[in-house]
C-alpha cells in the first residue's frame, strides 16, 4: 500500500538545518485557482495540487497528492471536486467517486488504493513540493507497465514511435494484429485474448483498428471479374500490381480514393470507367461547379463515367478489374464487442481515452465530439496527444479541426476547407478563369471566411485555412481575398 511520506515538515526560514526533502519549484501561488485542482510534473510523477480557501480574505493552504487514481489507473485526481467529508478535507475522484484525503492521501472507501501525499511550502510567493531522494530512487526502479497495441497501421506505429522517444522506459509494448487477431478483451481483469489462445495482461490498451471499406453495388457481369478493395492512397503500388493482366477496370466511388485509383489505372494503360454512387464527384469536398470542372478534366484524360443503377444490367467481366473505392467507415467491431461506447466510431475524449480510462484509441476508428475523420484523420495531432498521455505527461488536448481536403494528381489540383455550404447569412465570393481552368469560391459570414473551394490554383490553400481556423476578421481586405495574401 502507498503511504504518506513521514516526518515533520520544514518551515521556510529555518536556515541550513538538514531536511530529508528536495524542494522542487512548481509555480507561483497566484497561478493556482482557489478550490480547483491542477496537475504538475515533479520527479517524473504527475502530482495533483490544490489551493483550498475558505473565503476572499483566506490565503488558503496548498496540498499535494499523487494525481493517479489507483483504482482506475488514470491520472485524474486533479480534476476531482474538493470538499469536506465527515470533517476530512478530501477530493473526489471523477471516475469511481472514491474520496482521497488531501492531507494524507488516504482513500476513504478503499484504503488499499491510498496515494502518496507530499509536503508543500510557499516561499517568496512560489509553491514548492518536497520530494525525498529515497522516494525518487524507488520511483525510478518502479516496474515497467504493460502496453498492448491492437493494430499495425500508421496510427499505431506513430504512437509507439513517439512513446519510445518521450518515455522509452515506461512500458513493455506488445503490438497485435495480422496473423493472430484479437478475439476478446477482459476489461476488468485487463487481459487481451488472441485467436491462437494467447492471453496478454495490460496496464494500458491502445486501439488502432482503423477503418473498413464501404461497399457499393457493382454492376452485374456475365463472366467473373476480379474485385478488390482500395482503402488507402498509400496502397497505389499494390493496386497497380493487382491490375496486371487486366485490360479494363471499373472503379466504384466518387471521392478522393476513387479518383486516385482511376487516374493510376488509366496511366497503367487500362480502359477505366468511374461508377458514381451519387450525383457528382467529391460531394463532401467540392461544390457543383468545381466538381463539374474536375469531371471534364478526367473525361479529357479518357475516364468514362457511369451511374450506379439499383438494378444493373449484365456486362462482360472478362479481363475486368473492379475496384471498390467508395470510402471507409470506422472499424468499431472489437470496441463494441468489449463494451466500449461507440456510435459511428469509438467515442474518445480530448485525451484520446475511451469510456474505459485504461483504453485509448487513435486513427480512423475514433469519433471525437461527434466527428469522424475517414481519410482526413489528423493523425499527427492524435499521435502526439495520445503518446503524451500514455507517457503520463498529460499536458495536451486533442482538438479535431479539419484541415484542407486536397486532390493532387498530375495536372489537376483541387482542395477545400471549412464549411463550403454556408447557409443563412453567408455570402459567396467567386472567381472564374475559364481559359486557365481556375475556380475559387470563398464562403464569408460575419466578416470571416468560413469555407473555401479551390480548383486549378491551390497555392493559397494554407492561407485560407488559417483564416478559417483563426476566425480572422477579413472585413478590411474583403475585396482582395480572392487574389491571395500578396494582393495589394
Amino acid at each position: 500500500m502507498n503511504r504518506p511520506l513521514p516526518g515533520p515538515l520544514p518551515q521556510a526560514g529555518e536556515g541550513t538545518r538538514f531536511t530529508p526533502w528536495s524542494w522542487v519549484d512548481i509555480c507561483a501561488l497566484d497561478d493556482l485557482v482557489p478550490n480547483v485542482g491542477v496537475a504538475a510534473l515533479a520527479g517524473g510523477r504527475q502530482i495533483a495540487l490544490f489551493r483550498v480557501v475558505a473565503g476572499d480574505a483566506d490565503p488558503g493552504a496548498v496540498y499535494a497528492i499523487d494525481n493517479r487514481d489507483l483504482k482506475s489507473g488514470a491520472n485524474v485526481l486533479s480534476r476531482g471536486i474538493v470538499g469536506d467529508l465527515q470533517g476530512e478535507l478530501v477530493v473526489a475522484s471523477p471516475i469511481y467517486k472514491q474520496h482521497y484525503s488531501l492531507r494524507s492521501g488516504h482513500c476513504i472507501e478503499h484504503p488499499e488504493h491510498s496515494v502518496v501525499s507530499y509536503p508543500v511550502r510557499v516561499l517568496d510567493g512560489r509553491v514548492q513540493i518536497g520530494l525525498s531522494s529515497s522516494y525518487l530512487r524507488r520511483a525510478a526502479k518502479a516496474p515497467r507497465q504493460k502496453l498492448v497495441v491492437i493494430g499495425g497501421g500508421v496510427a499505431a506505429r506513430g504512437v509507439v514511435n513517439e512513446l519510445l522517444e518521450i518515455a522509452p522506459d515506461l512500458y513493455d509494448i506488445t503490438v497485435l494484429g495480422g496473423a493472430d487477431p484479437v478475439v476478446g478483451v477482459q476489461r476488468f481483469k485487463r487481459i487481451v485474448r488472441t485467436g491462437s489462445g494467447r492471453e496478454l495482461p495490460y496496464d494500458r490498451l491502445l486501439l488502432a483498428t482503423g477503418a473498413i471499406p464501404v461497399r457499393a453495388p457493382a454492376p452485374a457481369r456475365e463472366s467473373p471479374a476480379t474485385e478488390i478493395a482500395f482503402t488507402d492512397v498509400q496502397e497505389i503500388d499494390a493496386l497497380l500490381e493487382a491490375a496486371q493482366g487486366h485490360t479494363r477496370a471499373t472503379v466504384i466511388g466518387g471521392g478522393l480514393l476513387a479518383i486516385e485509383a482511376a487516374n493510376a489505372l488509366l496511366r497503367q494503360g487500362l480502359d477505366v470507367s468511374l461508377a458514381l454512387p451519387g450525383e457528382r464527384l467529391m460531394p463532401g469536398e467540392l461544390d457543383a461547379h468545381a466538381a463539374g470542372l474536375l469531371k471534364a478534366s478526367l473525361e479529357k484524360r479518357g475516364v468514362r463515367f457511369e451511374a450506379l443503377s439499383p438494378n444493373p444490367s449484365p456486362t462482360s467481366g472478362r479481363g475486368e478489374l473492379v475496384v471498390m473505392a467508395a470510402g471507409i467507415r470506422p472499424n468499431i467491431a472489437l470496441a463494441a464487442k468489449i463494451g466500449l461506447r461507440c456510435e459511428h466510431g469509438v467515442l474518445v475524449s480530448d485525451t484520446l481515452q475511451t469510456f474505459d480510462p485504461r483504453i485509448y484509441a487513435v486513427g480512423a476508428c475514433v469519433q471525437h465530439r461527434n466527428a469522424t475523420f475517414g481519410l482526413a484523420t489528423p493523425l499527427d495531432q492524435q499521435i502526439r496527444v495520445c503518446a503524451s498521455h500514455l507517457a503520463e505527461l498529460g499536458h495536451s488536448r486533442y482538438r479535431s479541426v479539419t484541415g484542407t481536403r486536397r486532390l493532387s494528381i498530375s495536372g489537376i489540383e483541387a482542395c477545400s476547407a471549412g464549411d463550403i455550404v454556408g447557409g443563412d447569412g453567408a455570402e459567396d465570393l467567386v472567381y472564374r478563369d475559364t481559359r486557365r481552368g481556375i475556380y475559387k469560391r470563398l464562403v464569408v459570414k460575419d466578416s470571416r471566411v468560413i469555407g473555401a473551394v479551390l480548383y486549378g490554383d491551390v497555392r493559397d490553400a494554407n492561407w485560407y485555412f488559417n483564416l478559417i481556423r483563426n476566425r480572422t476578421d477579413v472585413g478590411a481586405q474583403r475585396d482582395r481575398l480572392l487574389f491571395g495574401p500578396d494582393a495589394g
